[in-house]
């Protein structure tokens, strides 16, 4: 990804993406791999809510990976890191 123009989450998927998402919790980043992308939402890899899921239904295991959708409407906003320094303006006074 050489360039900001060239990110959208179809050229996003396989790749790490943060969110907040409220429904998760509406104060935390969530940290996901992006698996496939329709046009109400995407398809999402998360060890967290893996972990959630797994200890609700009482298994330290699921026997493969489980994928879920996460709509659109339920992010508040996503981010990807673009290929180019990022700076904290105010840490330089600016």
């Amino acid at each position: 990804m050489d360039s900001v123009e060239a990110v959208n989450f179809e050229n996003l998927i396989g790749r790490q993406m943060l969110a907040v998402i409220p429904v998760l919790d509406p104060s935390a980043v969530q940290t996901f791999i992006i698996r496939g992308v329709e046009g109400g939402g995407i398809w999402i890899e998360s060890q967290a809510l893996t972990n959630l899921i797994l200890e609700k239904v009482g298994l330290a295991y699921a026997p493969r990976t489980p994928v879920f959708f996460l709509s659109f409407s339920e992010m508040r906003f996503a981010f990807f890191p673009a290929n180019a320094p990022s700076l904290n303006e105010g840490a330089f006074g600016v």
